[in-house]
């Protein structure tokens, strides 16, 4: 009875562990954490090295972004805006001008304001503006086309304050 029950602990945590493969990342590998609580979305954003920095894992952090150190930083993040679980910005285009966004890094909360929302064709090349202000700039493919990407701006608010 015991090594009965036993088994049947360990293969229900065994089966729970490996349904969230979330779980098997290791945190060295997160560079920090994006949440929008106006479309309901926390994710993390794990560093340009490593190997879950891809959008087949749901968010790519590119390589062209820079730490928000840095006064003049510039992080850009994509994701798939379609229905599968991994389709982190499938509800960007419900974001508006002015809408929030947070990143937490190196335990801090940096706060974005959004300023400008466009779609880019898909040529290759994605136009990402620039603000003389740490910016954030998120790119997916806008809903129902097969030839823009929809990109959001947004700019530094300021850190928030540690509660």
């Amino acid at each position: 009875m015991f090594i009965k029950n036993n088994y049947l602990i360990i293969s229900l945590i065994l089966s729970l562990l490996l349904s969230n493969l979330n779980f098997f990342r290791i945190t060295e590998d997160e560079y920090a954490t994006l949440n929008i609580a106006n479309i309901d979305l926390k994710v993390k954003v794990y560093k340009k090295n490593s190997k879950y920095n891809k959008l087949k894992y749901g968010l790519y952090l590119h390589p062209k972004s820079t730490d928000l150190d840095n006064d003049s930083a510039n992080i850009i993040l994509a994701s798939h805006s379609g229905n599968a679980k991994i389709s982190y910005f499938k509800n960007l285009d419900k974001l508006k001008i002015n809408d929030e966004i947070k990143i937490n890094y190196n335990n801090e909360t940096y706060l974005f304001r959004i300023v400008n929302i466009y779609e880019d064709k898909k040529d290759g090349d994605v136009v990402i503006n620039r603000y003389n202000t740490k910016t954030l700039s998120l790119v997916t493919c806008k809903k129902n086309t097969s030839d823009l990407h929809l990109i959001i701006s947004a700019i530094y608010s300021g850190k928030l304050e540690k509660n």
